[in-house]
């Protein structure tokens, strides 16, 4: 969560404006009828119903209020960094582990609370050049950087961009392959699986595996447009994007039948919401607990176990950090306490810790009337809602 002071000194005066405005209208207000809504112990049936069913549903007067909600608290980034590149991931042996292009490796042993510069983070960072830019990196769970690489040439119609593929190992040593195709298509993102293990994406849809020791990228199959990003589950690669989630099996060299609720969710969600940004992601995929998968974007976190037939919602964006139109997403993951950290655009983490005892919806509402979609309305909203936590805005 970003501190007030901090984003008064970065946002018009028309914010703070409504934002005061829709304080003085909640202490005009008392408490209104409480709704269901869903929460972090609603069950698969529960999380089936649409989120819109879950929000704007009256529940009867005199009726028990739903318990139980995901609240937001803030954790430090490293010193110095920056949304270059920025990225973090669980490594093997339990620590934290956090990049960007700027500030280089950190690790953490209290999940997130606090760091420490890998110790050839020096050296590390000699080996990324500032006359380029960090398109995509990626950690692998040894700890070993995986980055894509992009220098530009020319203006105009005349740009062209001359892209890379980088590895730099636990050692401080580097290896790099070339990633231009003849057509003028190059590398924009890269996912490490392993220390060499490497997965490339290109902007125009084709899926690579870096071939170290040959010194260049393979094919493995190309989809409609750059998948928004790749996690590994197994044998299995999942790449997220316009078009769904495609599952390729990385030990038989082939895609494999969707997971029809997975795939059809993440279309409706997120389908005209990915690829907007090389510094976040419109929705992220992660792996969970026990085979559960995790999909966040701006509607919130979702819960869903493999080919099942329901997406539980755990955490609402209308009431997150998930929701601000002004953070981008950089990564989520789910700590071995339950809790899930997110990486933004922002200055901070976030950390999601269940409450039981906090409402599922807030009793005190508040609705916000516009004749057009406002992203200045909708950022206030979004911090009024994450400083006032007990309140719930339609």
């Amino acid at each position: 969560m970003l501190k007030h002071k901090k984003i008064r000194k970065r946002i018009p005066a028309l914010l703070i404006c409504i934002v005061y405005t829709m304080t003085v209208l909640l202490s005009m207000t008392g408490c209104g009828t409480k709704k269901t809504g869903s929460g972090g112990t609603a069950s698969e049936e529960s999380g089936a119903a649409s989120e819109e069913n879950g929000r704007d549903t009256q529940a009867e007067s005199g009726s028990v209020a739903a318990m139980g909600r995901y609240m937001e608290s803030t954790a430090p980034l490293p010193e110095g960094a920056s949304v270059e590149g920025r990225t973090m991931t669980m490594l093997t042996d339990g620590r934290l582990a956090y990049f960007d292009a700027k500030s280089g490796l950190h690790l953490s042993s209290d999940e997130g609370k606090s760091w420490i510069p890998a110790e050839h983070n020096e050296e590390l960072k000699k080996n990324i050049s500032e006359d380029g830019y960090v398109s995509g990196a990626s950690i692998a769970p040894d700890g070993s950087i995986l980055l894509s690489y992009l220098m530009f040439e020319g203006e105009g119609a005349s740009l062209k961009a001359d892209s890379s593929v980088i590895r730099i190992g636990v050692d401080g040593n580097m290896s790099e392959v070339p990633a231009n195709m003849e057509d003028g298509d190059y590398v924009g993102k890269v996912f490490a699986k392993s220390e060499s293990e490497s997965i490339a994406l290109s902007i125009r849809g084709r899926v690579f595996m870096a071939d170290w020791e040959k010194g260049e990228l393979e094919q493995l199959f190309t989809l409609p447009e750059q998948p928004e990003m790749v996690i590994f589950v197994d044998d299995r690669m999942l790449c997220l994007g316009n078009s769904g989630v495609t599952s390729y099996d990385m030990v038989q060299g082939i895609t494999l039948e969707k997971d029809a609720v997975l795939d059809e969710f993440c279309r409706e969600k997120m389908g005209a919401k990915l690829n907007n940004s090389s510094d976040s992601y419109g929705g992220i995929l992660f792996p969970g607990e026990d085979g559960a998968l995790y999909v966040a974007y701006s509607g919130g976190l979702y819960r869903h176990v493999e080919n099942g037939n329901a997406m539980e919602q755990l955490i609402d964006g209308s009431f997150s950090s998930l929701g601000d139109p002004a953070l981008g997403l950089c990564g989520m993951l789910r700590l071995e306490s339950g809790e899930f950290l997110l990486l933004t655009t922002g200055d901070e983490m976030v950390r999601f810790t269940y409450d039981p005892d906090e409402p599922t919806v807030p009793e005190k509402q508040l609705k916000v009337y516009s004749l057009v979609e406002n992203y200045t309305i909708r950022q206030a909203i979004s911090i009024f809602q994450k400083e006032n936590p007990d309140v719930y805005i339609n």
